[in-house]
C-alpha cells in the first residue's frame, strides 16, 4: 500500500516556497540535494521523499507557521551598550563602528575559532556566504547587505568538511535556524559562535536588480540613514542615489513579513547602527559566551565600549516591538485565511 504522509519537501514547497515565504536563509541548502542557492532564491532541482527531512527542522519559517512565536530563554547577562573599533584598518572600511569586523578578526587571531561564515559583496550575482579564515578576508566583506544572501549554505559546507570552531554572522531569521540546527543535533559536533545583526527587513535579489536597472545604476554600497530620512542610499563608485523607502517596499521580501525578530534574539551578540552616533554601533550581549568575548575585546582595547544612551535604548525597544507586532498581526491573518 502506497504511504500517504506528506514528506518533508512537499510541506516546505507548500508552505514556505510556493506561498513565497522563503527567506532565503540558506540554512537548507547542503543538506537536501535537491535544493540549491541561486541569485538569491532558494530553487528545488527534483522531488524527495524523505518524510522527517532536516529542511523542515531546521527552517526558522516552516518553525514560525507550524509552532507560532516562541519566546527565547532570558540571560542573566542580557545587556545593551554601544561600540566602535579602535583598529584605523578595520574602521576605514566599516559600514558604522566596525564592531563585527573587530570581533571576527580577533575571534581567529585567538584561535578561539578557526574559520569564520560571513557574506560576502556579490560582484556580478547575489551575494552569499563565504568562509574566512584572516583579517583580510574578513575586511573584504565588510559592510552591510540588504539583499537575502543564502548565507548558511556556506555554513553547511564548512560542517561537511570538518570545520570544528566556527563564526557565523547572520541576520535573526539564519540565527533562529543556527538555533534550531544546535536543538536537532546538526552541527556534527561543532562549536559556533553566533553573532547577529539586527534587520528589519531584506530585499529580493532579482526584484532589487529590475529596480536598480530602472534607474539606470549600479550600486557598490547601501545605507538606511536614520528616521526621519525615510530613503535608501544608495552608493555607485562616483554618483549617490536616494530612494525612497515606499519605492523599495514591492523588493522586499514577502517572508519577512512574519519574522517577529529584529535584533537575533538567538545569537551570542547582536550588533547594529547606533541610531543618530555616527561611528558607533548598538550591541547587545545575551549569553555568557557573548559576554566572555565583547569583555575581552574590550579589556585588550580593541573595542571602544560605552553604555547605550536611554534615548537609544527606548527607540531600539520601539523598534523590535513593532517588528514582532506586525509579524504576530501576519501570522493570524495567514491562519484565518488557511482556515477560512
Amino acid at each position: 500500500m502506497m504511504d500517504t504522509k506528506e514528506s518533508s519537501q512537499s510541506e516546505l514547497i507548500g508552505k514556505v516556497i510556493r506561498p513565497g515565504l522563503c527567506v532565503a536563509c540558506g540554512a537548507c541548502v547542503g543538506y537536501c540535494p535537491y535544493l540549491e542557492y541561486k541569485d538569491g532564491r532558494i530553487v528545488v532541482l527534483d522531488q524527495c521523499q524523505v518524510q522527517k527531512g532536516t529542511c523542515n527542522l531546521i527552517c526558522p519559517q516552516l518553525n514560525l507557521l507550524n509552532l507560532g512565536i516562541e519566546e527565547a530563554e532570558a540571560d542573566t547577562n542580557e545587556r545593551y551598550l554601544m561600540a566602535r573599533s579602535t583598529d584605523q584598518e578595520i574602521l576605514a572600511c566599516a559600514q558604522y563602528g566596525g564592531v563585527v569586523s573587530s570581533i571576527v578578526s580577533h575571534l581567529l587571531e585567538a584561535g578561539v575559532i578557526d574559520s569564520a561564515i560571513l557574506t560576502n559583496r556579490g560582484g556580478e550575482g547575489s551575494s552569499r556566504g563565504t568562509l574566512v579564515r584572516s583579517k583580510k578576508e574578513v575586511l573584504s566583506c565588510a559592510g552591510s547587505r540588504y539583499t537575502a544572501s543564502g548565507t548558511l549554505s556556506a555554513l553547511n559546507l564548512a560542517l561537511k568538511n570538518g570545520e570544528k570552531k566556527i563564526g557565523i554572522v547572520g541576520v535573526p531569521c539564519q540565527m533562529k535556524a543556527v538555533s534550531l540546527m544546535e536543538t536537532h543535533g546538526r552541527l556534527e559536533g561543532a562549536t559556533v559562535l553566533k553573532i547577529g545583526l539586527f534587520c528589519t527587513w531584506a530585499l529580493d535579489y532579482r526584484a532589487f536588480e529590475v529596480l536598480m536597472a530602472e534607474v539606470s545604476f549600479k550600486p557598490h554600497k547601501f545605507d538606511i540613514p536614520p528616521p526621519p530620512a525615510n530613503v535608501f542610499v544608495v552608493q555607485g563608485n562616483e554618483e549617490r542615489l536616494q530612494i525612497p523607502l515606499e519605492r523599495l517596499r514591492p523588493a522586499i521580501q514577502k517572508g519577512c513579513s512574519i519574522c517577529p525578530d529584529m535584533t537575533s534574539r538567538y545569537a551570542d551578540i547582536s550588533v547594529g547602527a547606533a541610531e543618530g552616533i555616527e561611528g558607533y554601533n548598538t550591541v547587545i550581549v545575551w549569553t555568557d559566551k557573548g559576554k566572555e568575548i565583547l569583555d575581552e575585546c574590550g579589556k585588550k582595547g580593541l573595542l571602544e565600549l560605552r553604555p547605550l544612551p536611554q534615548e537609544n535604548l527606548s527607540h531600539l525597544m520601539e523598534a523590535s516591538h513593532n517588528k514582532k507586532k506586525r509579524a504576530i498581526v501576519r501570522l493570524k491573518e495567514r491562519a484565518t485565511h488557511e482556515g477560512a
